[in-house]
């Protein structure tokens, strides 16, 4: 279920470096725009000490970017400044829905900060993004080198100054049978000192850059990019209840993050599960009450969830490899409750999964209750 734009109004969606992030074209709207920060994940450290984020988020207030800096909202994501050689050490993980199918081109604003020998930026100027629909969600392969207008550091004009715009050339088809459902984008760090400040996927290829029809834009600026409407970014909902789960065999606190809007017409729901074991099936579980059952049928876990329970068994899946497991959750009809949401509406979320911790068992996330608008 998608909102037009008359619904904007009631939506309240800002721009933030914060983690748990959708990224959400909305019907009407040509494109997709972002900002390097409006991540979902930044994981990864440098791999030669495995301490410090091989992705970095700079920002004027903080020092990172330098006073009078172009990046957009004075923030942006930089690779280490430990490298130059940062092969997919740190990714950078979007999620984002699309409204409309079409084939978007990407376009990237960046800048680069001097590592190795401050004589040219031989060394930071690439980064890894998937080179196809097909690489959403695994390890991105297209090493994408972005140019340097001035290729001499020592005249200041990148060094997190100046940040300017790129046309990847590379484009993703999105089909119909992709909208409406949540992608996963993949931005690994290849070397150290580059920059990302913004993202565009725009159907159109041939948006004016250096040059445009004005004929101002010089220098990689973009009037065409730069005015472009950013889309509605959306975060975590609701109130954890039943919090810390009991352990499982990872080690950890299985955890459940719901994203999207408490706003009822809008349907936009995701269900996240973490800390599971890896490779283990799951689904999740749908409640209008809550209760505490703990152990139940031999669980190693609680259930937090009482009355007429919804299971999400057409969305079963096996945990990845990180102890992940997600879903997109249809608003208009919640299984084996056979209800929509409503406004006014309080339900409970919570995730089952299997163990073997040492034997076959089960386990349980904790539960998250959102109230809809």
């Amino acid at each position: 279920m998608w909102f037009p734009a008359s619904l904007l109004a009631v939506v309240v969606a800002v721009p933030s470096p914060a983690q748990d992030r959708l990224i959400v074209q909305t019907v009407g709207s040509t494109h997709l725009s972002f900002q390097a920060e409006d991540f979902h994940r930044n994981e990864g450290t440098y791999k030669s000490n495995g301490i410090d984020p091989a992705w970095e988020w700079v920002d004027v207030a903080g020092g990172g970017l330098p006073a009078g800096s172009e990046a957009d909202g004075g923030m942006a994501m930089r690779s280490s400044m430990l490298g130059p050689w940062l092969f997919h050490d740190g990714r950078l993980t979007y999620l984002v829905r699309f409204a409309q199918p079409g084939t978007y081109r990407l376009y990237m604003r960046y800048s680069f900060f001097d590592v190795k020998d401050n004589t040219n930026y031989g060394n930071e100027d690439s980064v890894v993004i998937p080179v196809d629909v097909a690489e959403f969600g695994s390890t991105p392969t297209y090493a994408y080198f972005l140019p340097g207008f001035s290729n001499d550091p020592t005249n200041g004009f990148f060094e997190g100054t100046n940040f300017v715009w790129n046309n990847s050339g590379v484009d993703y088809v999105i089909t119909a049978n992709d909208v409406g459902i949540t992608h996963t984008i993949f931005m690994d760090t290849r070397e150290g000192g580059f920059t990302m400040d913004r993202i565009v996927l725009h159907p159109d290829p041939t948006l004016s850059i250096d040059g445009g029809s004005d004929g101002s834009d010089s220098n990689g600026e973009s009037k065409a990019l730069d005015t472009l409407a950013e889309s509605l970014s959306f975060g975590p909902v609701g109130q954890t209840l039943c919090s810390p789960a009991n352990l499982n065999s990872s080690g950890a606190a299985a955890t459940l993050t719901v994203l999207g809007s408490t706003t009822a017409k809008l349907g936009l729901l995701r269900l996240e599960a973490r800390s599971l074991p890896p490779g283990q099936l799951g689904y999740f579980l749908v409640s209008s009450r809550t209760a505490f059952k703990p152990f139940p049928g031999g669980s190693q876990g609680n259930l937090c969830l009482g009355g007429k329970i919804g299971r999400f068994v057409r969305q079963v899946g096996l945990s990845d490899s990180a102890g992940h497991l997600s879903i997109d959750v249809d608003t208009t009809s919640l299984p084996t409750v056979g209800l929509g949401i409503g406004t006014g509406d309080t339900w409970y979320f919570q995730a089952w999964f299997l163990d073997q911790n040492p034997t076959s068992t089960s386990n349980f996330t904790d539960s998250v209750g959102v109230t809809f608008l």
